[in-house]
């Protein structure tokens, strides 16, 4: 897995995706984003950590088995059940 480095509106959406999960920065200018890379790549730990947990939240929640699968928990939610008619 890699970080994740964003530039995203602090608050937003993504920004505590982002944050609440500790898989990389969010940033609000080019020369943040400049120094989020340099800081990455001088924390070799860092870098492997945030790495580990963006991998883990991708296959956790994003991964097309698990989106798939919500998507038709919904959709059985919504639609009327057959065995009504």
């Amino acid at each position: 897995g890699r970080p994740i480095l964003a530039i995203a509106s602090k608050g937003g959406e993504l920004d505590r995706l982002i944050t609440h999960h500790g898989v990389g920065f969010t940033v609000q200018t080019g020369q943040a984003l400049a120094e989020s890379i340099t800081t990455l790549k001088r924390l070799d730990d860092l870098r492997v950590s945030m790495g580990a947990k963006s991998r883990k939240l991708c296959e956790e929640h994003f991964e097309r088995r698990v989106v798939t699968k919500k998507y038709k928990e919904i959709l059985e939610v919504q639609s009327p059940s057959s065995s009504s008619n």
